[in-house]
């Protein structure tokens, strides 16, 4: 599409109105490269999806309602979907894709909590995959990060260290190191009361 027609569209500014509704750091580096789309079948399935966001959202701010279907029970309402807890992962995954790279705890857990995010939201619409079948075929892309999850997750704090109950391993030597400081406190302050003794 040539130039002058964005202008004439006012795709720009459209563009910037979109980004102030956007949470996820992903979300808006998209953005800029977005187009119109002349593809028919590309238009209708965007639409869909589209419709189904909004009755998504719908369903999950308002009343409860009979949804049908799916599993679900009828009253059962969909879950609130929040993105704006999503960093983006592309700096750390380049990073670990380097052979012999050690992850910093820090970053270990910022995949965790984007790995977490994006099992709750897959979870979620696929949950409801008869009522909104589009949006469940968008989640089902979404990759399973079970495993993971369940061999780290928890074992990393608030504070940004890793539990004792990591390992076992883990755990033992920071018994040792306790012992060690334990045992270096301890002949330090018999240093400084010998010497503090032998002053005249």
């Amino acid at each position: 599409m040539a130039a002058n027609t964005f202008k004439l569209l006012e795709f720009g500014e459209l563009l910037s109105l979109l980004g102030c509704y956007i949470g996820s750091p992903l979300g808006k580096a998209k953005l800029p490269s977005l187009v119109p789309c002349a593809d028919l079948e590309t238009i209708t399935t965007r639409q869909q999806l589209a419709a189904e966001a909004r009755e998504y959202l719908r369903s999950s701010m308002g009343s409860p309602g009979a949804m049908g279907g799916g599993g679900q029970e009828t009253g059962s309402r969909t879950l609130a979907l929040h993105f704006s807890g999503f960093t983006d992962p592309v700096p750390i995954l380049q990073k670990v894709s380097v052979e012999g790279t050690i992850l910093e705890i820090p970053e270990i857990a910022e995949l965790l909590s984007f790995a977490s995010q994006a099992a709750d939201v897959k979870r979620a619409l696929l949950a409801f995959e008869v009522r909104f079948p589009h949006l469940a075929g968008e989640a089902a892309r979404i990759g399973n990060f079970h495993f993971l999850l369940k061999e780290l997750g928890g074992k990393i704090l608030p504070s940004g260290e890793l539990d004792d109950h990591a390992s076992l391993e883990l755990r033992r030597i920071r018994r040792d190191m306790e012992k060690q400081r334990s045992s270096i406190l301890s002949s330090l302050r018999n240093f400084m009361r010998t010497q503090s003794e032998d002053i005249p």
